[in-house]
């Protein structure tokens, strides 16, 4: 990505104090799947303790797939085109590789309770 100066300099009414200045988690490996799931489920965390009542997150396919098919602490609720959920937990759907540009919403929850362990979240997809 692009340092944390020239973000503030081309977006100026974005708020970008909560990343580091350049971006450090670069590396020329390839990331395993289980620290992809893991990273995505790191962003539902975040984003369960924002203040805000919607959230766009922007990401790439792969993040998603692994984490809204794979991970543990991850329950998907799949609908259909009359809205009505058809499917719990994962499915082929999620594995299969998003599309360009395409957009999918959500809406989560999860029990405040277990905010400070591990929660689980319920992505309920939103039609």
């Amino acid at each position: 990505r692009r340092d944390r100066h020239d973000l503030m300099r081309r977006f100026p009414s974005w708020d970008f104090s909560s990343i580091t200045p350049y971006d450090e988690t670069w590396t020329d490996t390839l990331e395993s799947e289980s620290d992809c799931r893991e990273r995505g489920y790191q962003s539902l965390l975040w984003a369960s303790q924002q203040k805000e009542d919607g959230i766009l997150m922007v990401t790439h396919g792969g993040l998603l797939r692994f984490t809204l098919a794979d991970h543990e602490n991850v329950v998907t609720e799949f609908v259909n085109d009359k809205c009505d959920v058809v499917s719990t937990g994962t499915r082929n759907d999620a594995k299969d590789r998003f599309e360009n540009c395409e957009l999918r919403a959500y809406e989560m929850s999860w029990d405040d309770n277990d905010i400070m362990e591990r929660p689980v979240f319920t992505m309920k997809e939103l039609c």
